[in-house]
């Protein structure tokens, strides 16, 4: 079965059509069908090709990638930062205890916020890893005032957003926080006149951050593994260089250059396979 890369664009599902100009108009591209390819039982070989990268002195260490994990779970971590090294996206581990030590904070949220900010500013983080789920790692919540009186007005929504948006438009620190109310990424209007994002936030993200909701050290492993056994049979594969890119339609007359605006963005060389065209198909 042929494989490929899936991007989805997010849109309205609309009754307008998306009208491409003619040259990027799709062919249609039957996707063939056939059994799906089980992980392997053991991990395929490192590519002999890929060089090992060198570990530089602590000081003057520059990383991509952000792990931050409980210190139970670093062994299970050990070896995706050995392989990230490895195949070229410089890794580093730190762990909630290590947090606690070198990042101040009204609380462990926080402190893993100004710890990224620190790291994004002194080693150039462009990524973050967070492992853990709600009930090992700190989750932010946001409060809205709803008009649903048996809730009190009241609604809280988590969101790892608070990790990536980092700074203010002035390049400070946004604990998100900016009436010291205790209350973060706090939502009006519904109930309540006035502004509708009372903490100013501006919802940028300054680095990707992703989460790994594992429970225990067994669950990190698994996925350690997937990761690893995906990545190494990806690496130079011709599937991973064909992107389908799918999209609804929307009453926005410019949605359909926004599309090819975003498709622009992917590295030379990939065979773009676009489904979406006049009608809506």
């Amino acid at each position: 079965m042929k494989k490929m890369v899936l991007f989805f664009f997010i849109g309205a599902m609309l009754l307008t059509g998306c009208n491409l100009p003619q040259a990027a108009s799709p062919t249609a591209q039957p996707v063939g069908t056939g059994p799906v390819t089980a992980l392997p039982a053991t991990l395929p070989a490192i590519d002999p090709t890929i060089t090992p990268m060198a570990t530089p002195t602590e000081d003057l260490a520059r990383y991509d990638l952000l792990i931050v994990a409980p210190a139970e779970f670093a062994a299970a971590l050990t070896p995706l930062i050995e392989h990230k090294n490895r195949t070229g996206m410089p890794a580093k581990l730190v762990t909630l205890d290590e947090v606690d030590k070198l990042c101040p904070g009204r609380d462990q949220a926080e402190q893993v916020k100004r710890c990224l900010a620190m790291y994004q500013k002194d080693k150039g983080i462009r990524y973050a890893m967070l492992v853990g789920n709600a009930a090992v790692f700190p989750v932010r919540y946001t409060m809205a005032d709803i008009d649903t009186p048996e809730f009190f007005n009241t609604a809280y929504y988590g969101t790892d957003l608070y990790y990536a948006d980092l700074y203010k438009a002035d390049g400070s620190f946004d604990d998100w926080d900016s009436n010291g109310n205790g209350i973060y990424g706090e939502i009006g209007g519904e109930m309540r006149p006035g502004l509708l994002n009372i903490d100013h936030v501006d919802l940028n993200p300054d680095i990707a951050v992703g989460r790994v909701p594992a429970s225990d050290a067994a669950e990190v492993a698994t996925y350690v593994n997937k990761v690893i056994g995906y990545e190494l049979s990806a690496y130079h594969a011709t599937w991973a260089k064909r992107l389908l890119l799918i999209s609804s339609s929307s009453f926005d007359s410019s949605y359909c250059n926004y599309q090819e605006t975003v498709a622009g963005f992917f590295p030379s060389g990939m065979d773009l396979v676009r489904l979406y065209a006049p009608g809506n198909p």
